[in-house]
């Protein structure tokens, strides 16, 4: 019985070994095969087979990156939404204002809706970036002693 493959191979078990190291699992097999990404393209490269504790810190890094980026977007993307549905109430309301006082408080409160969303929305994104940040930041420290670990002799 084969083991089933993980969801996120290390980079160890990309770069680390020489070989295949999907052996023993549903990627193995050979080039040209079923799976024709089965061999490992990288076993035989010394940057990746002597830096495999570096890549696995650049990996898990670039990891972090993208999921801080893709909460950024997701939440730029809902407040764009969410402005977008009240610019658009602000019109009807001054489109069906019955005087230009009521034309003007709604602009009014347009103005002040939208300095007030646009504030938040910047704390918003400041947190989000302020987690990014803290996700990313113990990589220097994982690459620094991974360069120790992977040092001939040391």
């Amino acid at each position: 019985m084969t083991k089933p493959a993980p969801a996120w191979p290390s980079a160890t078990a990309l770069f680390g070994t020489a070989g295949n190291p999907f052996a023993g699992t549903p990627f193995a097999g050979s080039r040209g095969a079923a799976n024709p990404f089965a061999d490992n393209p990288l076993s035989g490269n010394p940057f990746a087979v002597g830096h495999h504790h570096a890549m696995t810190a650049w990996v898990q890094l670039n990891r972090a990156m993208l999921e801080g980026v893709g909460k950024l977007h997701q939440e730029t993307s809902r407040f764009v939404i969410r402005r977008l549905e009240d610019d658009l109430e602000r019109q009807r309301q001054i489109l069906e204002a019955k005087s230009p006082e009521q034309a003007w408080q709604a602009y009014a409160d347009f103005a002040r809706k939208a300095v007030e969303d646009y504030t938040a929305e910047a704390g918003k994104l400041s947190e989000i970036a302020a987690e990014m940040q803290y996700a990313c930041s113990g990589f220097g420290e994982m690459l620094a002693s991974a360069a120790l670990e992977e040092k001939p002799g040391a």
